[in-house]
C-alpha cells in the first residue's frame, strides 16, 4: 500500500491564478519587512462572510466539491476518441506542428492510459451513451496494452520537452500506471523536469514528494517552495498545503494570518479541507459539509 499524498486530494480547476499571484507578491514583500507577518491576525469577518457564501453553495441540491482528479475532465478524452486522436496526432507529426503535436500527443497518451492519473478512481469512459468494454481477459489485455502504449508515448513527449507529459510520466511511475513498477526516484525526476518548466500540477506533486520523502529525503523547506509556486498559479491543494505549513511552522516560520489567506483562497476554489480549516480553527464551528483533509506521512 503506497504512502503518499493521496489523502490530500488535488482539486485542480481553472481560475484564481491572478488572485493567488497577487497574494504571493504581498506575502513575499511582507515577509521581508514584517508588518504583515509579525502579530497580524486572520480576518475573522472575512471568514464569516466566506462561510455564509460556501454554505449557500453546499446546500444547493446536487452540490459536489470540484472534481479532484488530474487530468481535469476537460483535458481527458474518452476511449471512443482514441482512433480520431491517433489520426490527428499522426497528421500533426507529419506536418511538424511542434507544440500542437505535443498537446495532441499528451491527450492521446492520457486517453490510452484511461483518462485519470491522479484522483479518486481510474475512469475509462464518460457516460456518453457508450457501452462499457466487456470484462473479459481479452478486453483486459487490450486495456493493459493501450495503457502501456500511453505511457511510452508520454515518455517520448516528456523526453522531447513536454512539461505536461513529464508530469504524466511522473504520475505513472508514482502510482504504477501504464504497466510500470512504482519508482519514486524516477517519478521525482520527471516531476522535477515538469515543475521547473512551470507546470503547476508537477510543482504540487514535487512539493508533496519533498514533504513525505518520496524518492528523496524529507525537505520541508523545498516542499514549501514548490507548494508556493503551484499555489501562485492557482492550484487549490497547493494553496491548502502551503496554508498548513504556514499554520504549523513546517519548513517556514509560522504565520497564522498568511495561512488563513491561503485557506480562504483554496476554500473559494471549493477545497473541502480548506473550508474545514476556516470553520473549525478560525470560526470555532463544526464543518457543515465534510471533514478536513490533512497530509500525513
Amino acid at each position: 500500500m503506497r504512502r503518499s499524498f493521496r489523502a490530500a486530494t488535488a482539486l485542480s480547476t481553472v481560475g484564481w491564478g491572478v488572485v493567488a499571484r497577487s497574494f504571493t507578491a504581498e506575502y513575499d514583500n511582507a515577509s521581508r519587512s514584517d508588518p504583515f507577518t509579525a502579530g497580524s491576525q486572520p480576518d475573522i469577518s472575512r471568514a464569516a462572510m466566506l462561510d455564509r457564501k460556501w454554505l449557500a453553495e453546499e446546500v444547493l441540491p446536487g452540490y459536489l466539491p470540484p472534481d479532484a482528479s488530474w487530468p481535469q475532465p476537460s483535458e481527458r478524452p474518452r476511449r471512443a476518441d482514441i482512433p480520431h486522436l491517433r489520426v490527428e496526432f499522426a497528421r500533426c507529426v507529419s506536418l511538424e506542428c511542434g507544440s500542437q503535436c505535443s498537446s495532441l500527443g499528451a491527450l492521446l497518451g492520457f486517453g490510452l492510459l484511461g483518462g485519470v492519473l491522479f484522483g479518486h478512481q481510474m475512469v475509462h469512459d464518460n457516460d456518453d451513451n457508450e457501452t462499457s468494454t466487456p470484462d473479459t481477459d481479452a478486453a483486459s489485455e487490450m486495456m493493459y496494452e493501450q495503457a502501456s502504449e500511453g505511457f511510452r508515448l508520454l515518455r517520448v513527449l516528456a523526453d522531447a520537452g513536454s512539461a505536461e507529459a513529464a508530469c504524466g510520466v511522473g504520475m505513472c511511475l508514482l502510482y504504477g500506471h501504464g504497466g510500470q513498477e512504482e519508482d519514486d526516484a524516477q517519478a521525482l525526476h520527471y516531476f522535477t523536469r515538469s515543475a521547473e518548466a512551470g507546470y503547476e500540477h508537477a510543482q504540487h506533486a514535487l512539493g508533496c514528494a519533498f514533504y513525505l520523502g518520496e524518492g528523496t529525503s524529507v525537505d520541508y523547506a523545498q516542499a514549501v517552495l514548490w507548494f508556493k509556486r503551484a499555489a501562485a498559479q492557482g492550484h487549490p491543494n497547493a494553496m491548502f498545503l502551503l496554508g498548513e505549513c504556514l499554520l504549523e511552522g513546517i519548513g517556514v516560520s509560522p504565520d497564522r494570518a498568511a495561512a488563513f489567506q491561503w485557506f480562504f483562497a483554496a476554500g473559494e476554489r471549493g477545497h473541502v479541507g480548506a473550508r474545514a480549516r476556516v470553520r473549525t480553527e478560525l470560526l470555532g464551528m463544526p464543518n457543515r459539509h465534510s471533514s478536513g483533509v490533512r497530509l500525513t506521512s
